[in-house]
């Protein structure tokens, strides 16, 4: 019979992993790098209504961060790259390696997504060749046809295909355009020539992944990816069977089958009785790597989030952005709060929450306001913002906003 894990353990285990929080990477540039390595993926995104996703999740963890930092590591020399993990995402240089396969089934196949002429990527390789890095508005659409913003010119198609084929890489983003360039020039000379079977790449798949949250379910292995799934269940049995991994039912979701290494449930039980940290809060992107995964967000913390901005105005409960709020009150447990609905207005400076809505007894209120007010400072300015603007109707429990420009006035 399966030891059965109630959810607050689960939960320490899971913020004391990789993924997790509070962060304890190291400022500015090597803090960001070692946040990359160890989270294995920053997702990135083009909504800009307030930072970009990438920013904002290493902007999380690592102090000290500024945009310009990845920039920094795509350069001399390159110690991450842009490529896809289940999305658009920067991943460190030593994971390149996991991405070939992936890289050549779409060379060999074409993209899922769409089509691509060969003769237009032909093409475009040689001009690349030729006269060095490009962006995607440097070629001219010659056939007069308009469309939608995924009906792509035929270079610009070219060019992703040749991105995620890994025939061109993406140098570094301009004005958020990627500059594309020869992957050659840009990347470990014989990358594709390293062996790598798709076992091997299953493998990868679950330590990855224990590596980044600690306690995982099967169906949450490989989440979005499709190279070399088909190991993943071989590869737990294999762990399974040896020892290196346990089996584990998590409180509340019974027939889950969850695995993670021996001990981890021990030492995340320890933490919780010697815990004494302050109180801190913290605004997470919705494409954060802690919850991006729903399910998994939900069968932990019982929380049931979803992202709006892609829903008719109409449709949407709480609001076009909404950012979840973790709050870990000091005790070593931790949990999401509540959510924020927020804008960055950077023409006048000022940062708006539309929308708040905070879920805690009365007793924890005063101790959360000072830590989400000191959160909410720091997160608009590094949005661009001098000042922040509470919408109090929208704002519950009663009376909250007023409180929260209290902190933020004295200083939080």
């Amino acid at each position: 019979m399966l030891d059965i894990l109630n959810r607050a353990t689960a939960r320490r285990a899971l913020l004391s992993a990789s993924a997790g929080f509070p962060p304890h990477f190291a400022d500015g540039s090597e803090g960001t790098l070692a946040a990359i390595r160890a989270i294995g993926f920053i997702q990135i995104d083009t909504n800009s209504t307030v930072a970009r996703a990438h920013d904002h999740a290493l902007w999380s963890r690592v102090p000290g961060y500024e945009p310009s930092m990845i920039s920094g590591l795509e350069t001399g020399p390159r110690r991450v790259f842009e490529y896809w993990a289940h999305s658009a995402a920067y991943l460190p240089l030593e994971d390149l390696r996991y991405c070939v396969p992936r890289m050549n089934r779409i060379r060999r196949d074409v993209h899922d997504w769409y089509g691509v002429d060969r003769a237009a990527s032909r093409a475009v390789l040689e001009r690349v060749e030729a006269e060095g890095p490009v962006l995607a508005r440097d070629f001219v659409r010659h056939d007069g046809a308009k469309g939608a913003w995924w009906d792509w010119k035929p270079a610009k198609r070219a060019l992703e295909y040749l991105f995620h084929a890994g025939e061109l890489v993406s140098v570094t983003r301009k004005g958020f355009q990627k500059t594309y360039d020869l992957a050659s020039r840009h990347l470990p000379p014989g990358f594709r020539d390293l062996p790598l079977s798709m076992e091997e790449l299953a493998v990868w798949y679950v330590r990855r992944s224990l590596d980044v949250y600690g306690i995982v379910a099967r169906d949450e292995f490989g989440y979005q990816r499709r190279d070399g799934r088909g190991g993943i269940r071989h590869a737990i049995d294999d762990a399974l069977a040896t020892g290196a991994l346990v089996p584990v039912e998590l409180e509340g979701c019974p027939g889950v089958p969850y695995v993670a290494r021996p001990g981890i449930f021990e030492a995340a039980a320890g933490s919780g009785e010697t815990a004494t940290m302050a109180p801190s809060a913290f605004i997470l992107s919705p494409f954060d790597p802690l919850i991006i995964q729903r399910k998994r967000l939900a069968r932990l913390f019982g929380t049931d989030y979803s992202l709006e901005c892609y829903l008719p105005a109409g449709k949407r409960v709480f609001g076009y952005f909404a950012l979840p709020v973790l709050y870990l009150p000091g005790n070593g447990d931790g949990g999401f709060v509540g959510l924020m609905d927020a804008k960055a207005d950077r023409a006048s400076g000022v940062f708006r929450i539309l929308r708040l809505r905070v879920e805690l007894p009365a007793p924890e209120r005063t101790p959360f306001i000072r830590a989400f007010g000191k959160q909410v400072r720091g997160y608009a300015a590094f949005c661009g913002c001098s000042r922040v603007e509470c919408c109090e109707p929208e704002c519950s429990p009663p009376g909250f906003a007023k409180k929260l420009e209290a902190a933020l006035m004295n200083g939080a």
